[in-house]
């Protein structure tokens, strides 16, 4: 499955289901999307090929070192991640021992 699958997954039947409020799921998409972008550009990789490696040099070199964020913007991307890597488990997309998170 491509990264857009599995996003709208995510972000349409996992965190609408919940009942999450409409701007946070939006902001659930906004942060999936950012994540996609690195790990298909920079890392050439699928979501299943994704590693916790992957993912740590993604939150230290994308959101620490070039835009500076803050430790609660990176943990606020690192909850998001592991909710997209739970329900990819739930959903089937993903065998529960390669979930990186």
């Amino acid at each position: 499955m491509t990264w857009k699958a599995w996003i709208d997954s995510y972000v349409h039947d996992h965190s609408l289901a919940r009942g999450l409020k409409t701007a946070t799921v939006a902001l659930y998409q906004k942060a999936m999307e950012q994540f996609e972008g690195y790990a298909r550009f920079r890392l050439q990789k699928g979501p299943d090929q994704i590693t916790q490696r992957d993912i740590l040099e993604y939150l230290e070199r994308c959101l620490r070192g070039e835009r500076g964020n803050c430790q609660r913007v990176l943990n606020w991307h690192v909850v998001v991640l592991r909710g997209f890597y739970k329900a990819a488990v739930a959903l089937g997309f993903l065998e529960p021992a390669r979930n990186p998170m």
